[in-house]
């Protein structure tokens, strides 16, 4: 058995190209390190470095960031994966390579958290880390695809302009920084669940998480000159489609068919916002 076993790894490690994987690696490692200075200058510029320490922020801002770090962690690791994947590197190699640089990336960030004052390193956030590479890691080792997909979408708000410093005051820092017009998604496709569905494979039913009225990240009451702000959680329903389900023949629109499955496509959204049922015909 030994034998067999590293005869297959030996007889995998073959089929690896060593020139695409050098490009994988340093492009990695390139987009890790530009992403940092661009982190530091959009985030950290206003504070001043610290001795690193810990910061319990769970619960601010109802968790979205939360949410945020499970969601760039799986696509992070969905994508490396299909970088391992091009260099010839195994299913199972690629799985564990994508999820480990998505985590790796991630980590930078929560490290970076922990030696700034403004912020600390959030053992919640480094869970949420863990739990978006997880949740591709085992969907694609299961089940050799990805069944719950996480996706995003956003929408422009007017609370930005009453703390501007807190939630941007550009269009670019207010998409990063604005958590209430930003909406977390998990699309499934019921053909994918229930293999006898009528359904076409391409149409998703999605469940979708935001919050309304959330100026303040550790409180629920924000008051103005002239107005008071009382945030609420919001629960979404809505229809979706997994791009990467829609048959096509050409690689390339393939291709640019899968990118489209990072965003969740606007359609008619069921509301439930503090005991009231809502319903906005075309949700961002």
């Amino acid at each position: 058995m030994l034998f067999y076993t590293q005869n297959s790894i030996n007889r995998d490690s073959l089929t690896i190209n060593k020139s695409r994987l050098s490009l994988v690696s340093i492009g990695q490692l390139t987009a890790i390190g530009s992403s940092g200075v661009g982190l530091h200058s959009l985030w950290y510029s206003n504070n001043a470095p610290s001795k690193f320490h810990l910061f319990n922020d769970f619960g601010n801002w109802n968790n979205m960031d939360k949410i945020g770090h499970l969601y760039s962690s799986y696509q992070l690791s969905k994508v490396s994966y299909s970088l391992f994947k091009w260099t010839g590197m195994n299913e199972t190699q690629s799985t564990f390579a994508g999820a480990a640089t998505g985590l790796c990336f991630e980590s930078m960030i929560e490290i970076m958290d922990g030696f700034n004052s403004g912020w600390g390193f959030s053992i919640s956030d480094m869970a949420s880390n863990i739990l978006g590479a997880g949740l591709f890691s085992s969907q694609q080792l299961m089940f050799k695809e990805q069944l719950f997909i996480p996706k995003f979408s956003y929408h422009p708000t007017s609370y930005a302009l009453i703390r501007p410093e807190v939630l941007g005051k550009t269009h670019v820092e207010r998409f990063f920084k604005d958590y209430n017009g930003q909406t977390y998604w998990l699309s499934f496709s019921p053909k994918s669940i229930f293999k006898n569905s009528k359904l076409p494979e391409w149409f998703c039913f999605s469940i979708g998480y935001s919050t309304d009225k959330k100026l303040i990240g550790n409180s629920d009451y924000y008051m103005s000159s002239n107005e008071t702000f009382i945030a609420k959680k919001e629960f979404l329903f809505s229809l979706d489609i997994d791009f990467q389900k829609i048959p096509c023949k050409n690689k390339f629109l393939k291709f640019i068919l899968g990118q489209l499955n990072y965003l969740k496509i606007p359609f008619p959204t069921l509301i439930w916002q503090q005991n009231k049922l809502l319903f906005n015909p075309l949700y961002f």
